[in-house]
This record gives C-alpha cells, sequence and structure tokens, in this order.
C-alpha cells in the first residue's frame, strides 16, 4: 500500500508540476522532461503491482522496491529545486545560433532522402533483410557490425528529409504524405536492420513533433495517435522476441511492456548489487563516445565496448548475450556513485533541461533553433531509458552533424546568392498565436 502512496503522490507531484507554464503546450522541455521521468522511472512500479495483482508474484521483493521508489522520489526533488536554481542564474540570451538559409534549406529535402536511401542499401546489400534470419534478435547485433556509418547516412538523411520538407512548408497535405512515407520507412528499416524499435517509429513520431509544434492536433487527436504507437510497440515487441501463443500470457507480455518502457528491475538489481559491492564504475560513463570512433580509425575497436549497458548486462547480470539491457537513468548514476552520483546527476540534468527551455523558446523566431529542437524533442526518454552517457553522446553527435550540415547550406548559399536572394525568407514568424516569454 506503501508503494502506491509514494508513486501516486509522486505522479501527482510531477503533473502539478508539468502543468506551467500555461502558455506553452507539450513540447515544453520541462514538461517532457517529467512526463518521461513518470512514464521511463515510475510506472514501473504500477507495472509491478499490476504482475504481482495476476501471478501472485513479482521477481524484485516489496522491500527493494520501496526503496528504490523512495530514491526515484528523491532524485524528482533534487531535480525540481535544482531547475528553479538554474531558471534564477541563466539568462535567456545565453545561447547563440546560427543563420539559416530556410528558402535554400527547403530544396535540399531530396538530396536528404537520397543520403538516407543510401544507408539502408549498404545495409541491405550487406545482410539482406535481417529480420527473417534464422537465430532471432541478436542477429541484428552480429550482422550489422561495421556499419555503423550506414547507421549514421540513414537516420541523418531521412530525419533531415522530413524537416527540410515538413517543418518550414507545413500543412496537412504535406503532414499526411510525410507521415505515410515515414511508416514506410519504419517498416523498411525494422525488416532490414532486423528490429530497432526507436529507429522504426523515430521518423514517424518526428512527423508527430512537428505536428504538435504548429498545435495542428488536438487533445482527442493525441490520445488515438498516442493508443495506436501503443499497439504497434506491443506489435513489435511480440515480433522482436518472436513470442507465440504458448507465451503470450498477460504476465509475459506485462513484463516485456515494463522492459520496454520503464525496466525499474534494472534499478533494482543495480541497487542490490552495489548495496554489498561499493567498487563503483564512474568510469565506464566516458566509454560511450569511444563508439563514435570510427572502425577504419580504431582498427582494433571491440565488437562490444563497455558502455553502462554492456557492463550492467555482462558484470552485473552475467549474461552472455549480444543483447543489452537498459540500466535507466537512475540505475546508471546508482552505478557512478550512489545517492550522491544521483544527486549530482539531477542537478546537471536540471541544467540540460533549462538549456532546452530556452532553445524552444528561440525557436519560435529563429529558424536554426527550430530545427535544432525538433530535432531532440523526445530526447528525454533516451535520457531515461539508455542512460545519461549515451544522452550526451547522441547530444554531442547531434550537435557536430547540426554544425556541418548549418555550416554547408551558409557556404553553398553564400556563393549562390544572388541566385536564390528571391527565394529566401529569412524573417519567418510562422507563429502568430505564440506569446514568446521568458
Amino acid at each position: 500500500m506503501l508503494l502506491w502512496i509514494i508513486n501516486g503522490l509522486l505522479t501527482i507531484l510531477g503533473l502539478l508540476f508539468a502543468k506551467y507554464p500555461r502558455n506553452y503546450g507539450i513540447l515544453h522541455p520541462k514538461k517532457l522532461f517529467v512526463y518521461f521521468f513518470l512514464i521511463v522511472q515510475v510506472s514501473g512500479f504500477f507495472f509491478a503491482r499490476l504482475i504481482k495483482l495476476i501471478d501472485g508474484n513479482y521477481k524484485v521483493s516489496d522491500d527493494v522496491l520501496l526503496t528504490i521508489s523512495l530514491i526515484t522520489f528523491y532524485s524528482f526533488t533534487i531535480f525540481v529545486v535544482s531547475y528553479y536554481i538554474w531558471k534564477k542564474i541563466i539568462p535567456l540570451n545565453i545561447i547563440k545560433f546560427p543563420k539559416l538559409y530556410v528558402g535554400f534549406f527547403r530544396k535540399l529535402y531530396s538530396v536528404f532522402f537520397l543520403l538516407g536511401s543510401i544507408g539502408i542499401l549498404i545495409y541491405y546489400l550487406k545482410n539482406g533483410f535481417v529480420l527473417f534470419k534464422e537465430g532471432g534478435y541478436e542477429n541484428k547485433n552480429i550482422a550489422n557490425i561495421g556499419l555503423g556509418y550506414a547507421r549514421l547516412m540513414y537516420s541523418i538523411g531521412f530525419s533531415y528529409f522530413i524537416l527540410s520538407y515538413l517543418l518550414f512548408s507545413f500543412n496537412k497535405k504535406r503532414l499526411r504524405r510525410t507521415l505515410y512515407v515515414s511508416l514506410f520507412l519504419g517498416v523498411l528499416i525494422f525488416v532490414i536492420i532486423g528490429g530497432g524499435r526507436a529507429a522504426s517509429l523515430g521518423l514517424f513520431i518526428e512527423c508527430i513533433i512537428i505536428g504538435l509544434y504548429y498545435k495542428y492536433f488536438s487533445k482527442r487527436k493525441l490520445i488515438t495517435l498516442g493508443i495506436i504507437l501503443f499497439v504497434i510497440i506491443i506489435t513489435l515487441t511480440i515480433v522482436r522476441y518472436k513470442l507465440n501463443l504458448s507465451s503470450e500470457t498477460m504476465v509475459l507480455l506485462l513484463y516485456q511492456l515494463q522492459g520496454s518502457f520503464s525496466p525499474i528491475d534494472s534499478f533494482a538489481i543495480i541497487y542490490k548489487h552495489f548495496s554489498f559491492n561499493e567498487n563503483f564504475v564512474p568510469n565506464i560513463a566516458f566509454n560511450s563516445f569511444l563508439t563514435l570512433i570510427p572502425r577504419f580509425i580504431w582498427t582494433d575497436k571491440p565488437i562490444e565496448i563497455n558502455v553502462p549497458s554492456v557492463y550492467f548486462t555482462r558484470e552485473i547480470l552475467n549474461y552472455p548475450s549480444f543483447l543489452t539491457i537498459s540500466p535507466t537513468l537512475l540505475g546508471e548514476l546508482y552505478m557512478y556513485g550512489g545517492i550522491l552520483s544521483i544527486t549530482v546527476g539531477m542537478f546537471l540534468i536540471a541544467l540540460i533541461v533549462r538549456i532546452f527551455v530556452l532553445i524552444y523558446i528561440k525557436s519560435f523566431v529563429i529558424p536554426s533553433a527550430r530545427v535544432f529542437f525538433i530535432l531532440n524533442a523526445l530526447i528525454y526518454f533516451s535520457l531515461f531509458r539508455e542512460g545519461l552517457s549515451i544522452f550526451v553522446r547522441d547530444i554531442f553527435l547531434k550537435i557536430i552533424v547540426f554544425i556541418s550540415i548549418i555550416f554547408a547550406i551558409e557556404i553553398i548559399s553564400s556563393i549562390s546568392i544572388k541566385k536564390f536572394r528571391g527565394n529566401y525568407n529569412e524573417n519567418i514568424n510562422d507563429f502568430k498565436y505564440v506569446s514568446v516569454k521568458k
């Protein structure tokens, strides 16, 4: 009963905190952070209670669940206090964005689409349709080794294709067309690389984000889309793990859903492990950046680098498989140094959220800020689900790619500025309904 009270109270407080500011929509970074915190770090406790109610048992003891729920409550409290501290310290105009030639950027959608198509074609020419190979989900990790460059090509190419085609020329017809294309590309990516729900749904969700940004979706539409996405995720879970009729019980499906959305049992295992073993491992946080080094530069690059998820899967779970299991944000922070690490981590994460709030506000008047914000609107799910080090690595990579593309557009546009001058519209202000406030 106490577990219900703690997490129910945390949910209520979180929703109240996310309610403000009222003059911004659901994409406000502070609101998104809270929603994903509740989904990934809190909803798992309710899944656990439901599983125990149906099955009579749950794989984590009530005492451990109660302890980690109190730690979760503490971490959210630290975030709230830290956010208001950073809000007082960091001014609105501290972040500067480069100029973006919107007219030229619009014309590049076919170039980005070609880049993405080449990337996914490289995967196909090497492995065919990995999803249909014998051996299950692990084939994806084995068959796709050495194709990191192709993954960057299709992820960057298709994502920027949607941005350049839809973001600055938004209308109902283009949105509908892009949604269909994104679903087709998502299915294609899923069967070619052999899984990857995030990669498969990412393009579709990017279209939804742009629609939300322009306030195209009503609450009813948003709820309907949420239900559709939920059904898709369940379907992909069944396909990914090759669940058959004999294993499709309610309890197993609940465990799989909890593992997809809110794997609190990972945090519980990490807590129990380090309660008896004080050898915390902060050094593995930096290993995530090693994954960015190409194999043609690092010829002896291991198949798996000891990032937090790999360390958790191999060293703590002792699970000998290419499949890795996420420690979640709080689990990873606890690995670095217990409660102290969680305290420092949430303080720094509050800083990140505050910075993205400023980017969000600037996005209404600065085109390049709009591009960068849309690219990172859902990073908080990755932050909680995959952990802080992967999150920081991905942000670093996106910043490098973003600056490179903006810089290339700047050079090409400057060379051809007389030719294209009539097509430029640098004073974009498509958001008359928005009252921009600090």
